[in-house]
């Protein structure tokens, strides 16, 4: 299917639904922790907040796991100060033109 109206239902009409198991089938590392200094400081609110006593199991914060560009890093920081609208002004100098989807060609945004 080469364009967007040849990939959807006529008129915008229909629909379709799937069904995924994402349930694990073995044991899984928790890989999403929040890292060590966020926990810590999570742990000190919950205490001032006098809620009941944590008993955390280890890894009870997260570690590397490998690629995690700075940009990343920045944008997380900026995010837990409320600043969270400067990493969307840095993404959208990265939007392109036309959906890659659409057309099979980048090209990049025009300058403003």
């Amino acid at each position: 299917m080469s364009n967007f109206a040849e990939r959807t239902y006529p008129d915008g009409l229909g629909g379709s639904q799937i069904l995924i198991d994402a349930t694990l089938k073995f044991p899984f590392p928790p890989v999403s922790l929040p890292n060590r200094e966020l926990m810590e400081g999570a742990r000190v609110i919950w205490e001032e907040l006098g809620l009941p006593k944590l008993t955390p199991r280890v890894p009870w914060f997260g570690y590397p796991l490998g690629h995690w560009p700075e940009s990343w890093d920045k944008a997380a920081k900026l995010t837990l100060a409320g600043r969270y609208l400067e990493s969307g002004k840095a993404l959208e100098t990265m939007r392109t033109k036309s959906s890659y989807y659409e057309t099979g060609i980048v090209e990049p945004p025009e300058a403003k």
